[in-house]
């Protein structure tokens, strides 16, 4: 499983692309049992990870290019920034962090409205709750670009 500590669109490889985001535990990654391929992109955060989660995370400051069907676990820091040498083992285990599993779907849309039309009312609320966008539009600034995020 690959692991980093931010989520870009410049890690998706290619457009349009439709991405899912799960926000997942502490307790569920434990158990999986993972070997991590990292992407962590600070010692500090690597150690502080490798301390959480009880397996080596790698400090690795590399290009992440994600393709149709890659996942990857994005562990977002929700403290205040410090080294991690400067940490007691109390903050270390109740530091801030967030889980998500990135998932890259495969895309099987007939037109960019079947994802979801967030100018109507009904799907505002959908469209909040379920981030799934189509990409392709914002990257092209297709004829529907002002609908896209006419959410209020």
């Amino acid at each position: 499983m690959k692991i980093a500590n931010a989520f870009s669109l410049n890690m998706l490889e290619k457009f349009p692309a439709v991405v899912k985001i799960e926000e997942v535990s502490e307790e569920w990654i434990k158990e999986k049992n993972f070997i991590f391929q990292s992407y962590v992109g600070h010692p500090s955060t690597a150690e502080l990870l490798s301390a959480r989660l009880g397996k080596k995370i790698e400090f690795n400051r590399a290009t992440l290019k994600l393709r149709e069907g890659d996942q990857i676990l994005v562990a977002q820091l929700m403290g205040l920034r410090k080294e991690f040498k400067e940490l007691t083992k109390e903050e270390i285990e109740n530091y801030p962090i967030k889980y998500f599993l990135v998932t890259v779907e495969k895309k099987e849309v007939e037109n960019e409205w079947d994802v979801i039309n967030v100018n109507s009312n009904s799907n505002r609320n959908a469209f909040c709750n379920n981030f799934i966008l189509d990409f392709n539009e914002i990257k092209k600034g297709g004829k529907n670009e002002n609908k896209m995020f006419d959410l209020w």
